[in-house]
Order: C-alpha cells, then structure tokens, then sequence
C-alpha cells in the first residue's frame, strides 16, 4: 500500500510509481494483450523491488509456456534483491510444477540463505514427491539455524506421508542428541510442524494436530504422538482428498 498523508485537513494514500506498476502487472493478465510478454520482460528490469518481484509473480500466473524461460533467465542471472529470486523460483512452480522441481532444486546451494530458504519453500509448495526427496537429501548438508528450520519448515508444508516420516526420524535423531545443536533441531522441528497450518490450501485437521505437536513444553512422548496423528491425517488427505475435504471430525 501507499503512505498514509494528510493535506490541508484531508486524509489521502501516495502511492510511488512502483507501487502502481506492481498491480498493473496482474492487470496486464486480465487484459491478455499480445504484447504481455514484452510488458512484463521489461517490467522485470524495474529499478524497484515491488515491480520486479510482481512482474515475477505475473509472469508465473499467466501459465504461457513463453514466461518459463523468462523465469530461468532472471534467477540465473541474479538480483540485488533475493526476494525477487524467491520469487522467480515460486512462479516457475506455479508455471510449470515438472520441469522446474530440478531448476529449483540447484538454488538450494545458494550462497545466499534467503535464496536457499525461497527455493525450499517454492519446492514445498507443489507438493510433489521428487521435491520433497531434493529437500530430504539437502538436509544433512545444513547446518543448525534459520535455513535448517525452513528446511524442516517445507518438509511440513508438503503434507505428504513420507514427510510427516521424515519429521519423525529427525526427532528421533533428536532425542539421542543433547546441547545446543540438539536444541536447536528441536525448536526448527517445533516451528515445521507450525507451519503446516499456514500452508496454502490449508488443511483444518492437519493444523489442529500440528499445533498440538507444537507445543514446545510437551513430553518427546506426547510430541511423538501428535506426529503419528498428523502422519496418519497427511495419509488419508493422500489418498481420499475429496472424503477428507468433508470430513471435520478431529484426529488424535
């Protein structure tokens, strides 16, 4: 939004030109002009953060085939801003969820951690099996700290069963350990669970069990419990999307 102003007894926004720009993208969309390619192209040259990462998130919910190397193009080549990188990663799974799971997977090896952190929560976001074994085999290379919580993080977004299994082979790992490391690796297993209710297309049971194995002060029993609960709820959302949906009796 633009700067709350006031002027001579009246209350108005300013808005910077980036800040118009950024909507005139998805406006663009709607307009389906042939030259929408072109727009956005130049648009992601902006000198304005706002407009770049937009014309990112434009270029990946227009669906052409002709935004995909768009995409690649400007995440290979980089921006000041990783934001803008995060975002390019994220429109090439909303474009084109196959062929970009490798892609995506490489700027896990980023030098910059919020590159790293945007590529693993871009793969956790197509919910697909192969992205989840790139962020599972990514895992021992990390060390503790803010890209192994969102690492933990976008395991728990997938919602997928060998996820959830995941999670609980950490924590077992977990309970074996002790000191600061281990401390931490509990508090980014804590904070990945959470994450599952602010997962798009939010499941309301996967949340309700996930927050109850959040609760840092539980027993490992009781954090372990609410684990298989959530393991058994991310099953039945697998294999029974439609029952689930309509399904609202608790778990666990």
């Amino acid at each position: 939004g633009g700067q709350r102003k006031r002027r001579a007894g009246w209350v108005y926004w300013d808005y910077t030109p980036a800040q118009l720009r950024a909507p005139a993208a998805f406006a663009l969309l709607q307009v389906n002009t042939r030259d929408l390619m072109i727009l956005l192209a130049d648009l992601m040259a902006d000198p304005e953060k706002v407009a770049r990462s937009a014309a990112a998130k434009a270029l990946g919910a227009s669906g052409a085939p002709s935004a995909v190397p768009l995409l690649r193009l400007k995440a290979r080549l980089g921006d000041a801003e990783p934001e803008v990188i995060a975002e390019c990663l994220n429109a090439l799974v909303a474009a084109d969820a196959a062929s970009a799971i490798p892609f995506v997977g490489e700027f896990l090896e980023s030098s910059s951690e919020e590159i790293a952190e945007g590529a693993a929560l871009a793969l956790a976001e197509s919910r697909r099996s192969d992205a989840l074994e790139l962020l599972k085999r990514h895992w021992p290379k990390t060390r503790p700290g803010s890209l192994q919580n969102v690492l933990l993080l976008a395991i728990a977004i997938t919602r997928l069963p060998a996820g959830v299994d995941f999670l609980l082979e950490v924590l077992a790992e977990e309970n074996k350990s002790a000191g600061p490391a281990a401390r931490q690796r509990h508090d980014g297993l804590h904070h990945g669970i959470a994450g599952v209710r602010h997962a798009p297309r939010f499941d309301p049971l996967l949340g309700h069990v996930g927050m109850q194995a959040v609760d840092a002060a539980l027993p490992v029993g009781e954090v372990e419990e609410h684990l298989r609960a959530l393991r058994h709820r991310a099953q039945e959302v697998a294999e029974f999307p439609e029952r689930a949906r309509t399904n609202h009796v608790a778990v666990g």
